[in-house]
């Protein structure tokens, strides 16, 4: 059924007060050019190996991964890690765009969201929405994890927390029937435990949107009950375009949790929950689409320089916030060809931001990107603008004529104050891009 006007006005309010949490299922993260989820592709793609194999399976479950990648781990001589790879490699060739339900999902004042998919999409989606302190965290059924987390997580700071793992830690991804039950078992028992820090976001008082599960699967039942899903929760999954319940099991979720199963499209709902929220309270209106500028920075992926960037992010989310700017760098990137997705970029940007470091002069990776962004800069159709942020060479290169930011002789890293240093790159930004 359709929510009332009083539901979607109470679901807005719950938004405004940060009493909902977001669960994302697989079904979300799609192949291109088909809307075929990717983890029913990936376990068609191992069927091709058992064939090859000569391991037998029942044909008519070539969509289920769970079953399937069971059944790769029977073939003689196989090791979990051989499945993981196949898993990594598959998802790296796939490399999904970036689904504009995420955009709008970006856009909403979530502290935490919980990720059943191995992706990164939605803390991409955080970072390109101007919110680039958003977390990513996961869950691994096989051991505790090293890094504590945060102690809390805000609409400024919110926490992607990928439960059934992700690929940048395969042992920890939830593939098999076997690892299905040993992650439900251990999170029964705690053993490894989920942090506290997620785990108290659950009370009563809550409101959980769930799109793209398939709920016909029983883990689903016993996950509910570990994050202590009650009647007195609102629980709230669209489910036109997604899984088709029998009749008992939608019965059994609204009777047990009080499930509200909505007649809409999951990227309708999400685009209406987006507009109700924006009535109660306005968001800053997004400028047409022919004034939003491209900026893209263009870093070495170590750690200082890519905190570089983040800092420079989070300087200009007001003019991400308000629609006027997007940022691209290597961060952003998904699964697949990352040099081909910067080059894209690069032929869209307005300018183009070299972080200048000894190790980005020294990575060869760089020089085709560099030669791009300065013929379209001799073109006149970009700027290059390179940022000093640790001393090197800059002078003996093809930048030796793009007198960098904040000062020539001055690396950004150097300024006794680095947030003023960094107000001073942002300002000038600003002005390049004709913001004012």
């Amino acid at each position: 059924m359709p929510l009332t006007d009083r539901e979607w006005k109470n679901l807005a309010r719950d938004l405004h007060q940060q009493r909902a949490i977001l669960f994302l299922g697989s079904r979300l993260t799609t192949a291109p050019g088909t809307g075929r989820p990717l983890k029913e592709l990936l376990a068609e793609h191992l069927t091709t190996i058992l064939e090859q194999e000569g391991v037998s399976y029942e044909k008519n479950a070539t969509h289920r991964l769970h079953y399937i990648a069971q059944r790769f781990l029977t073939i003689p001589k196989i090791r979990r890690i051989d499945l993981e790879d196949e898993v990594v490699e598959f998802y790296k060739k796939q490399a999904p765009q970036l689904p504009e339900l995420y955009r709008h999902l970006a856009q909403l004042p979530f502290s935490l969201i919980v990720n059943t998919g191995p992706d990164e999409l939605m803390a991409q989606a955080l970072h390109q929405a101007g919110k680039p302190a958003a977390q990513q965290s996961h869950y691994n059924l096989r051991r505790e994890r090293d890094q504590p987390l945060p102690a809390t997580f805000s609409p400024e700071r919110p926490l992607v927390y990928n439960l059934w793992g992700t690929l940048k830690d395969p042992e920890s991804l939830v593939l098999s029937q076997e690892d299905r039950v040993e992650f439900i078992k251990n999170v029964v028992k705690g053993n490894p435990a989920i942090p506290n820090q997620v785990m108290s976001h659950f009370d009563e008082r809550k409101t959980y949107i769930f799109l793209g599960f398939n709920l016909e699967n029983w883990d689903i039942r016993l996950l509910l009950d570990c994050f202590k899903l009650s009647k007195e929760n609102t629980t709230l999954s669209p489910q036109l375009d997604n899984y088709p319940l029998r009749p008992e099991t939608r019965s059994f979720y609204e009777d047990r949790y009080r499930f509200v199963f909505i007649d809409q499209e999951i990227s309708r709902f999400a685009s209406d929950l987006g507009a109700q929220f924006e009535q109660l309270a306005p968001a800053h209106v997004p400028k047409p689409a022919g004034s939003v500028k491209r900026l893209v920075l263009l870093h070495h992926e170590n750690d200082a320089d890519r905190e570089c960037c983040l800092r420079l992010h989070a300087q200009l989310s007001p003019w991400i916030q308000e629609g006027s700017l997007q940022i691209w760098h290597p961060g952003a990137a998904l699964y697949g060809d990352v040099t081909a997705q910067m080059q894209e970029q690069i032929a869209q940007a307005d300018v183009v931001m070299p972080v200048l470091s000894v190790d980005f002069l020294a990575d060869s990776s760089q020089k085709p990107l560099l030669e791009q962004a300065l013929e379209r800069h001799k073109a006149g159709s970009l700027r290059l603008v390179p940022l000093l942020f640790r001393a090197c060479n800059w002078e003996e290169t093809s930048l030796s004529n793009f007198p960098p930011l904040p000062e020539r002789d001055k690396p950004l890293r150097n300024w006794p104050d680095e947030d003023t240093a960094f107000t001073l790159v942002a300002e000038r930004i600003k002005t390049l891009l004709n913001y004012g």
